[in-house]
């Protein structure tokens, strides 16, 4: 029994060690070094939720962070001057970053945002893409000052506004070829895929021509975290792209009355995923009603599905009155987590998807003109 108890303490103790070990693989550490510009409380916030998850007061213009980053994540480093506040979203002086397991350095003379980072390779391949672009942001930055200097006439001009739309669309496309050739050159690197991925495919793309993108990235950042959700998102793209039977799903309408997809069956039916909050939605519900009436009587009907927040009904129910939107409504009122939306993996609105009588999906994301020219196809 004796040495029963020992070998067991010895596998325990293996146990214990194995485990720090991981800890400290995967611990980070910020350290700031700041100059001497009254910074009083540095604040680490979640990019991603906007909340703060942890502070420390600066002392001798320093300030440090520790935690565990079990995959890397964004956050931003936000400094308040004054003592006694607290954290306001609406703070000045913030950095982005990428947080990583290693000591992470933040060095500034003047204020956070225009710090240098040293000791993280996400952070310093997010700087070499900075840099690749940087003559193509200029370029962007001046069309869009020269945009903005014409007068309202001058925007009317046909001429101005083609010259306009194929600048900014060459631009993209350098962009584009930029961002392929870095995850080429760097395709085990995080931010290649992180930061460059939607860079090449953009918001709403052929699952195809997104998996093919996605395979230039080596196998190991594939499999990783990461790779594994960009793997999910693609796949929702598959099932969601043009000639698949559209997911089925089930929302309630402003009445609390459960309105199923497939209950659509049999005719046309536009899934028009909107917000009331949603600028370019609310200047495409013209294009959308216009269509309506010119179509309801022919076997065409619309399905929309709001991405309004929670508390939000009474701004949901407003904007449907307000853009006379005559069709079914549904929401869960839960903004960008409404569940039909992660289900066809949107990430930007307005997006819609026309059905045909058998649920099968034709088309995509019509806008304006697109919509009634498509109709007109399908129900001449």
């Amino acid at each position: 029994m004796k040495f029963f108890f020992v070998k067991a303490s010895a596998i325990l103790l293996l146990i214990g060690c194995n485990l720090q070990a991981m800890a400290a693989d995967n611990t980070y550490t910020l350290k700031g070094k700041l100059g001497d510009f009254k910074a009083v409380r540095a604040y680490l916030v979640s990019s991603s939720t906007g909340e703060v998850t942890d502070s420390v007061a600066v002392k001798d213009n320093k300030f440090e962070f520790k935690g565990v980053a079990e995959d890397p994540f964004k956050a931003i480093i936000a400094i308040n001057y004054k003592a006694g506040t607290v954290y306001s979203r609406n703070v000045k002086d913030k950095l982005m970053l990428y947080v990583e397991p290693g000591i992470i350095t933040i060095t500034s003379t003047d204020s956070v945002k225009n710090a240098s980072i040293a000791g993280s390779v996400i952070n310093a391949d997010a700087k070499k893409w900075s840099e690749i672009t940087k003559p193509i942001s200029e370029k962007r930055s001046a069309l869009y000052a020269w945009w903005r200097g014409l007068t309202d006439e001058e925007k009317k001009d046909k001429a101005n506004e083609a010259k306009v739309e194929a600048e900014d669309k060459a631009l993209s496309a350098q962009t584009k070829t930029a961002a392929i050739d870095f995850i080429k050159a760097n395709s085990d690197g995080y931010y290649a895929l992180d930061g460059l991925y939607r860079t090449v495919v953009g918001y709403s793309p052929d699952a195809k021509d997104a998996q093919e993108v996605f395979d230039l990235y080596s196998a190991k950042l594939r499999a990783s975290k990461q790779g594994q959700e960009t793997q999910s998102l693609i796949d929702k793209w598959a099932a969601t792209s043009v000639g698949a039977i559209a997911p089925d799903f089930t929302q309630n309408d402003p009445d609390g009355k459960a309105v199923k997809l497939s209950g659509f069956r049999g005719k046309y039916v536009l899934i028009d995923f909107w917000a009331s909050w949603c600028g370019p939605c609310r200047k495409e519900n013209p294009n959308v009603v216009a269509a309506y009436h010119k179509y309801k009587d022919k076997g065409f009907t619309i399905l929309g599905v709001s991405f309004d927040n929670p508390g939000d009904r009474e701004k949901w129910l407003q904007a449907v009155e307000k853009d006379q939107l005559e069709w079914t409504q549904v929401s869960d009122l839960q903004g960008w987590k409404n569940e039909a939306g992660v289900l066809y993996a949107i990430s930007a609105i307005p997006a819609n998807f026309l059905l045909d009588p058998q649920g099968k999906i034709v088309e995509r994301n019509l806008r304006g003109d697109a919509l009634v020219n498509a109709l007109e196809k399908y129900l001449k």
